[in-house]
C-alpha cells in the first residue's frame, strides 16, 4: 500500500461517511448564515470586513457540536501557544484535525503557532519503509481547508483535507472532499440555486472617487 493510499485509509477510518458529509453540510450552512447576518445587518463595507470573522466563529461553534453527534470524534477548544486566540481541535484514534480558511484549494493556511506545533509533533513520523512504504503507526495531523467562491461569498468553493509536512512548508497529500462527495455537493448547490434570492453584488474594492467633468466652451 502506498503512503497516499494509507493516508486515505487513515482518514476514512477516522471519519465515517456521514461525518464527512456533516463537515460539508456544516460548511454550506455556516457560509449561508454568516453572509445573511452580515449583509442584512450592516452596510456592505462593514459586512465585507466582518464576514470572514463571523464565519470563523460560527464554524467553530458548529464543529464543537459535532463532538456530541458522532461517537468516533472528540471536538474541543484549545488555545494557541500564547493563548491569544483559540481553535477547535478534532481528535480521533488515528488523527487530529483543525479547520482553517485558505487562499486556494491547493494552498496551506497561513503559518500559525498551533498548526506548526501540530505538524512538528505528529508529522515527524511520516516515515516509509524501503519495501512497502508503510507509514509508522501513530496519529497524523491534517487540516480541513475551505474558501469562499470568488463570485458568490454565500457558498464555499472547496473543502480539502491537507496533510502538511513536518516543517509546515509543503503539503504531503490532499483529499478533495467536494469531489469525494460530489453528489451531495451538487444537490446542495442545486437546492440553493432554487431557494436563495438573487445574489447582491458585493463591492470588494475601494470606491472610485467621483470625477468632475469639465465642459469645454
Amino acid at each position: 500500500m502506498s503512503y497516499v493510499e494509507e493516508l486515505e485509509k487513515i482518514f476514512n477510518d477516522s471519519f465515517e461517511k456521514q461525518t464527512q458529509e456533516a463537515f460539508i453540510k456544516g460548511l454550506f450552512d455556516v457560509y449561508q448564515m454568516s453572509h445573511r447576518e452580515c449583509y442584512d445587518s450592516y452596510h456592505f463595507h462593514e459586512a465585507h470586513d466582518l464576514l470572514p470573522f463571523l464565519r470563523w466563529i460560527k464554524l467553530r461553534n458548529s464543529l464543537r457540536g459535532m463532538g456530541d453527534r458522532f461517537k468516533e470524534i472528540q471536538a474541543f477548544s484549545k488555545p494557541n501557544g500564547s493563548s491569544s486566540s483559540y481553535h477547535i481541535l478534532i481528535s480521533t484514534e488515528k488523527m487530529i484535525l483543525t479547520v482553517s480558511s485558505a487562499d486556494s484549494s491547493i494552498s496551506l493556511p497561513r503559518p500559525a503557532s498551533h498548526r506548526i506545533e501540530y505538524a512538528n509533533q505528529y508529522q515527524y513520523n511520516l516515515e516509509f519503509s524501503s519495501d512497502e512504504n508503510n507509514i509508522t503507526n501513530s496519529k497524523k495531523y491534517a487540516i480541513l481547508t475551505h474558501g469562499a467562491m470568488y463570485d458568490d461569498k454565500r457558498q464555499p468553493a472547496f473543502a480539502r483535507i491537507i496533510f502538511p509536512s513536518e516543517n509546515y512548508d509543503s503539503c504531503i497529500h490532499r483529499i478533495d472532499l467536494f469531489d469525494k462527495h460530489r453528489g451531495l455537493v451538487a444537490a446542495i448547490r442545486e437546492s440553493l440555486a432554487v431557494t436563495q434570492p438573487k445574489r447582491t453584488v458585493e463591492i470588494t474594492h475601494r470606491e472610485i472617487e467621483p470625477q468632475i467633468i469639465e465642459k469645454t466652451i
